[in-house]
């Protein structure tokens, strides 16, 4: 596999930490970035320096770079190699079974974290269950609010329409006082029209009652008269007639 094919089908985060270990920035364009990697890669096939942090490197890049051929030598020189066959001094120095331990060690650090990821999925399985059933007491939780919100809503309606009807009552109450309010009116207009009347009433009454006096006078008088009409009448009948009136002598 080409090196620089190889650098471009790193994931992103094996980038960014290759780029860590050769001391290249990751806030570049990704072609400069690649080539600067590029460049430092085939520095730290002839770098022994750099070679010895090779042991520090993830196992992905590190099977990576046993795939590469113009990285696969230095790799196999590396402290990291050597430190794997202190480990396995039976091995042979043959080139091929130095890249076998070496793939071998990233493979044991694969499956380590192969294992871990495992844990970690079994508790994040767990935890997964857990938000399920928390998910499930919300729809629960949601299902009871959506009915007491449906039922809040039904006795909203039924306040409205009570509002409702209390508004036409009480614009009917309305309209009746003010009719009441002009029957009043009129009352207290036909009260001062009847006052009036009995006022006039009593002013005739008693410029009548006055006439009547008057003629209840007269009527007195007229009898009285009559009275004593009738008495000089009677006296003049039972009187002598009177003497006859004595001549005057001439």
């Amino acid at each position: 596999m080409m090196l620089r094919k190889w650098i471009s089908l790193l994931s992103i985060v094996d980038k960014e930490e290759l780029a860590l270990h050769l001391g290249v920035p990751s806030n570049i364009p990704e072609q400069q970035f690649e080539n600067l990697i590029f460049n430092q890669l085939l520095i730290a096939a002839s770098n022994p320096e750099i070679q010895k942090s090779f042991r520090t490197w993830s196992p992905s890049i590190l099977i990576a770079l046993a795939q590469c051929g113009q990285l696969r030598s230095a790799l196999c020189n590396s402290s990291y190699e050597e430190q794997l066959h202190h480990d396995h001094p039976h091995c042979s120095h043959h080139p091929c079974h130095r890249e076998t331990q070496i793939l071998a060690g990233a493979l044991r650090s694969s499956q380590s974290n192969l294992l871990n990821a495992l844990e970690d999925g079994r508790r994040l399985q767990a935890a997964l269950a857990e938000s399920e059933r928390l998910f499930q007491d919300a729809a629960a939780a949601r299902d009871e609010l959506r009915g007491r919100l449906l039922s809040t809503e039904n006795e909203g309606a039924a306040l409205r329409d009570r509002v409702s009807d209390l508004e036409e009552e009480s614009q009917r109450i309305q309209m009746a006082l003010e009719q009441s309010e002009r029957d009043r009116d009129q009352s207290v207009q036909l009260g001062e029209i009847l006052s009036d009347r009995v006022g006039e009433l009593e002013h005739e009454l008693l410029l009548h009652r006055s006439r009547y006096d008057a003629a209840l006078e007269r009527l007195r008088t007229y009898e009285d008269v009559v009275a004593w009409g009738g008495a000089n009448d009677a006296a003049a009948s039972a009187a002598p007639p009177p003497d006859p009136p004595t001549p005057t002598p001439a």
